[in-house]
């Protein structure tokens, strides 16, 4: 979703936080990115790192939605961050839903401030969420 709320922003920045950290990261956004695609790329990530989504999504970003949590594998590490979108799934309620998929929590979820900017509140903003994977295979480079 990178446009949505704040997440393009926050994705880049917790993205250079674990690539400090030393590991590959590839940030992909859930709406250009084919099912079978993203199924690939979070089955091979050490850890995934995912922000809160539209409590309303439409059925193509719900379909991403699903195919990401189905392609979780079980103890796989799993982080989410609040993209401050004005809309959003609760940050507690997307945590709960990895927690229950049996994720193990890579960090407390992520949540400050509310950034106060017109595009918290603006509606017509709702792009698919971005996400984080961090791997320790080297970044693929985009087709």
């Amino acid at each position: 979703m990178s446009q949505y709320g704040f997440c393009d922003r926050l994705s880049q920045a917790i993205a250079r936080g674990i690539q400090k950290a030393g590991a590959a990261v590839q940030l992909v956004d859930l709406r250009a990115t084919d099912p079978q695609e993203l199924s690939a790329l979070v089955g091979e990530a050490s850890a995934v790192v995912v922000p809160t989504w539209p409590v309303a999504p439409d059925a193509e970003l719900q379909a991403s939605i699903g195919t990401l949590l189905a392609a979780l594998k079980p103890k796989q590490w799993v982080g989410c961050y609040d993209a401050f979108g004005g809309d959003d799934e609760p940050i507690d309620s997307v945590a709960g839903q990895l927690r229950g998929l049996g994720q193990k929590s890579a960090f407390d979820p992520c949540a400050s401030a509310r950034p106060r900017s017109p595009a918290t509140t603006s509606a017509a903003r709702r792009p698919a969420p971005t996400w984080a994977s961090c791997s320790p295979r080297p970044k693929r480079s985009p087709p």
